[in-house]
This record gives C-alpha cells, structure tokens and sequence, in this order.
C-alpha cells in the first residue's frame, strides 16, 4: 500500500509543474496585455493632446482675390502657428471683366455698370463667408491692377470698405508676386523655396517670382501686361478695330499672331528681366509654376496640349492649330475670344525668360497665399 501511494504522488509531479508553468504563462500574458494597454493609452493620449494642439492653433479665415478678370473665395481652415491650409471648405471663382470694361473707356474709369456688378458679387462672396462662421476680421481681400490704374479705382475699394465692412487692400506689383509665390509654394511639390519660379498671369498683368538661395527678399519680373490687355492690343493694334464695338480678335490669322507676338515682344523689351530672374530659371531647369483658375492661359494650354506640364514648342504648335477658327469653332475653351492671346502671351514670356517648360498647378488665384500671409491675420 506504501509503495503505491508512493507512485501514485510520483505521478502527480508532472502535473503539478505542467499547472505552475501555465499559471506562469498566463501571468506573462495578462503583464504584456497590460503593459500594451499601457501603451496604447499614452498613444492615444498623445494623438489626442496633438490634435488638442492642433486645433488650438487653427482658426477659419476667408481670402478674395479681387482681380481684373474675376473674384475669387476661399474659405479655409488655418494652423496660424504652422501657417499651413488644413482644409479648404469652400471656394468660389466669380468671373468679371473688369480689365475689358476699362479697355473700352473713354476717361479710363471703370463704368457703374461693372461696378454695380461688383458689389453684387462682393456681397454674395461675403454671405457664404457668414455661412462658414467666419469672423469679420478673418475675412481679407486683396485687389490687383485693374484697380491700381483705373482712375476710380481706388474710391471704389474704399466705398467697398465702409459700406460692407470689408478689409481690403490694393496690393502693389511687387506684393502680388510675393503672394502669387506663397501661392504657388504652397500648392506645388517643392522642399524648398530657391528651386521653384512661380509665374502667375491675370487679366492686366504678370508676375515671376524667385527666391534665390539665401535671398530675404524675392526676386520678380513683372508687367502690365495680361488676357485682357493683349487681347484688346490684338484687336486694335493689329486688326485696326475699335475694342468697345468688336471685343473678339476671332477668327485669327497667323500673320495677326506673329504681330501680336512682336508687339508683345516690343512691351518686354523695355523692361528686361534682370541676370538674377533668368538665374532662377535656369537653376529650376527652365521650369515656371503657373496658378491660376480654369481660364487662365497656363489652363487653356493644358486644355489645348492635352496635359498640365508642357514646353513653349508646344504651345506654338497648338496655337498654330487654333488660327482661323471662329468664337463657334473655340467654344470648347472658357472665354473663347481671349484663346489666342493668352496662346500668345504664354509662349513669347516663357522664350522671353529662356523658359522651356510650364508646370501648371491650378489654384483660386491668389486666395492661398493671402490665408497664411501673416500681416492680413495677425
């Protein structure tokens, strides 16, 4: 009977040390299960305290670019610290020929007529603003060349900003192009601002802007020259007709586009750009950004060539495809009449600069650049 209560107790050991070493595994177990809740509750903690962070420092601000041949909204959400767009909620393009209205005046005064307009449109864009919640002194607008030379043009910003309580500022050539930069930084690939030139185009003027590496202040290449104001020169400088009765150049010869081109060439020339602007070119490879909406010109060659990165022989190839057509013939582009001359004015800046190629990357015109300029928020 000893012998085998002996055996039978022999027998249980292995049991017994099989349960301790579960018992073991277990408790290693529940340690790493708490151990990664652990873990998981800091992570957590920390992805909340960041987006806590976060939201604290962003704020919803309304940028207008009131330019010469459109106004543009964008309502958006900001990181004011980082000065980085974290969501666009809204954004608007409003066309208004104001640079055609001015071409065809008398007395270079932009007529009631369009001004009226204007009003409407500013108080449309300022609705959806309120729609949005945005704060009236979050909301900032920026008016370019049309209003620069326009003999009411500024009385007619500083009525806008009494009567609706708008902030808006008449921004200078040189300050356009910054805030075109900021634009087009902002939306493109580039690490760095000394790799990029960004070309921005309207219905009045142009702006090229560079930082070179080092540089505080920008480099630019700008004129007076933009849709608009190439389009009436097409008109009356070479076809000899009088803008305010016929405002299309259509159909468009090729000896009307080679005129256009050397009377374009002759406005250049006058202003040359500087060693340092064609450095820029060249040290981005011969690479301009163009922004702009769907009718600016660096759009309409993108829709004429089939694709947003293309060369100067390629805009003179399809405008050469697009002379002799009718308004009829060019009614697949926005602004039809203006085709050609944007065509144009593309190609002979780009030569002008020993541009090779254009990038396009579409944007609500300066809109971008003015929500995280820090003078117009802070």
């Amino acid at each position: 009977r000893q012998w085998g209560s002996f055996c039978r107790q022999l027998c249980l050991v292995p049991t017994c040390l099989l349960a301790a070493n579960h018992k073991r595994k277990m408790a290693s177990k529940w340690v790493a299960l708490a151990t990664g809740a652990v873990a998981a509750a800091a992570a957590v903690g920390a992805y909340a305290a960041a987006a806590y962070e976060e939201e604290r420092n962003c704020e919803i601000r309304a940028a207008m670019d009131i330019g010469s041949g459109s106004m543009k909204l964008v309502v958006a959400k900001v990181n004011k610290k980082q000065r980085k767009i974290v969501k666009i909620l809204t954004s608007e393009y409003i066309e208004l020929l104001l640079a055609h209205d001015l071409k065809q005046s008398p007395d270079n005064r932009l007529s009631e007529a369009i001004l009226y307009q204007a009003i409407a449109v500013l108080r449309n864009l300022l609705a959806i603003c309120d729609h949005h919640g945005v704060r009236r002194n979050k909301i900032h607008a920026v008016s370019t060349q049309v209003f620069r030379v326009a003999a009411n043009g500024p009385d007619f910003l500083q009525y806008v900003k009494h009567e609706l309580q708008l902030q808006i500022h008449l921004i200078t050539q040189a300050e356009e192009a910054f805030l075109g930069f900021l634009t087009g930084f902002t939306l493109s690939d580039a690490k760095t601002a000394s790799e990029i030139v960004v070309y921005d185009s309207g219905g009045a003027s142009f702006q090229l802007t560079a930082f070179p590496p080092g540089a505080q202040t920008p480099e630019t290449y700008v004129g007076a020259l933009g849709s608009s104001i190439v389009t009436a020169a097409l008109v009356e400088q070479i076809q000899h007709k009088n803008f305010k009765e016929t405002q299309t150049p259509n159909p468009v010869t090729r000896e009307h586009a080679l005129a256009l081109r050397g009377w374009i060439l002759d406005t250049l020339i006058q202003s040359p750009p500087s060693p340092a602007m064609v450095a820029a070119v060249a040290r981005a490879g011969g690479v301009l950004v163009g922004i702009g909406e769907a009718t600016c010109l660096f759009s309409i060659g993108a829709l004429a060539i089939g694709k947003r990165e293309y060369t100067s022989e390629e805009v003179w190839a399809a405008l050469f495809r697009l002379l002799d057509q009718s308004d009829a013939d060019l009614a697949r582009f926005p602004q039809p009449t203006m085709v050609v001359p944007k065509l144009v004015l593309l190609f002979t800046v780009m030569t002008h600069v020993a541009a090779r190629r254009i990038r396009y990357v579409p944007s609500t015109g300066l809109c971008n650049g003015v929500l995280v300029h820090p003078p117009f928020y802070e």
